[in-house]
């Protein structure tokens, strides 16, 4: 390689790479006795990104090959998680226990777009800009990506002292999925 190319940059002037997200999380507890409470935490997230560039780079008949590549992703993400919570002395012996329902969903949509090679010179690239998303220009593959996911799932949990050193543990928990996921060539 010519020590002359280590700091040229052969991608698209309006070349970009960017990311937002935002995270909310919350909880509140209540207090309904001095055994029993209720508690609920939520979440939201959701986050946009994106990368409008030349991923490949390489060697052709002297020229500097580079593949223009739309890759995004839409991403949301929420949570709901309810619980019923008991710490107390059952038969002499402590006791806890919670009981619960949470509902989880997630949309996750991404375009992925490839095109075929866009050649520049080594030494003096014309970097242009960033090819129009269209299929004449984005023709080695279109696809978009779409899933949804959601989860709803109940539990049940319990501790029970036996003796000081003895803790015996036991769970439950049945969720029920819901999954889609699709591929178009567009």
């Amino acid at each position: 390689l010519d020590k002359s190319m280590r700091k040229t940059n052969y991608n698209y002037l309006d070349g970009t790479a960017q990311s937002d997200a935002y995270w909310l999380r919350g909880a509140a507890e209540y207090k309904l006795s001095p055994q029993w409470s209720f508690k609920n935490e939520a979440s939201y997230y959701t986050a946009d990104r994106g990368w409008y560039d030349a991923e490949y780079f390489g060697f052709n008949a002297g020229l500097i090959d580079r593949s223009p590549t739309i890759i995004t992703h839409d991403h949301a993400f929420w949570s709901d998680r309810a619980s019923l919570s008991f710490d107390g002395i059952v038969g002499g012996i402590r006791n806890r226990f919670t009981g619960g329902v949470e509902y989880i969903e997630t949309d996750f949509n991404t375009k992925r777009h490839f095109a075929g090679s866009r050649p520049v010179d080594p030494f003096n690239p014309d970097r242009g800009y960033f090819p129009v998303d269209n299929a004449a220009n984005f023709d080695d593959g279109r696809n978009t990506f779409t899933t949804s996911y959601g989860t709803t799932g109940v539990f049940l949990e319990n501790a029970l002292n036996i003796t000081p050193a003895w803790l015996l543990l036991g769970g439950l928990r049945y969720e029920y999925i819901d999954l889609d996921r699709q591929v178009r060539d567009d």
